[in-house]
């Protein structure tokens, strides 16, 4: 991580992180299998879980950010009670290595749950 022999360590002038790229990378890439490893680690995770289709965990999520995090409108989607879906999201969050705060996050791991069922729906996986 950082250039230079033997002296003080300076870093790398052109060291980018693929994180802040990800979400661009998995829009441009045309290779599925790419885009599939590209996708969000937590994520990655929680499908290898639940596999095939992710499991109850992925679509607690999925729906936990695509209606912005509200418990009230996520529990109404998945036909819960709003007290089933805060212990769910509850074990989700002690999981997660990442910041469901940052817009970003949320946004990246939207898209990977997107990929990773496509992927699995076009491969029967």
């Amino acid at each position: 991580m950082f250039g230079g022999g033997g002296g003080k360590a300076t870093p790398l002038p052109n060291l980018y992180h693929f994180y802040n790229y990800a979400v661009d990378y998995i829009l441009s890439v045309r290779d599925m299998e790419l885009a599939r490893y590209a996708c969000q680690v937590d994520i990655n995770n929680l499908w290898e879980e639940g596999k095939p289709d992710g499991g109850e965990r992925v679509e607690t999520l999925r729906a936990y950010l695509s209606n912005e995090r509200s418990l009230v409108k996520a529990a109404n989607e998945l036909f819960i009670h709003r007290n089933t879906l805060v212990y769910r999201v509850n074990k989700i969050l002690e999981t997660l290595l990442c910041d469901l705060d940052d817009s970003y996050t949320r946004e990246y791991m939207q898209l990977s749950i997107r990929v990773l069922r496509l992927y699995y729906m076009i491969n029967n996986k």
